[in-house]
């Protein structure tokens, strides 16, 4: 006897993975966690700041010169 196309349907739909499992999210321990926490504050104490005042003179020029301003 042939199956019917909505016993098929419901044969493949439900033997079909939906959705892709998420990945558990690594979590550091023991002395990698202590050593990602003093990298990440020596970085940020080496921070510095730019210094964009030619940049915007520049563009302020520019922006004069087009009639933008």
């Amino acid at each position: 006897m042939a199956e019917s196309s909505t016993t098929a349907y419901k044969r493949i739909r439900y033997n079909t993975i939906m959705a892709i499992a998420i990945a558990s999210v690594p979590v550091l321990k023991g002395s990698a966690s202590d050593r990602f926490e003093q990298q990440m504050q020596e970085s940020e104490s080496r921070k510095g700041s730019v210094d964009f005042s030619k940049s915007i003179e520049t563009a302020r020029k520019i922006l004069a010169k087009a009639n933008f301003i």
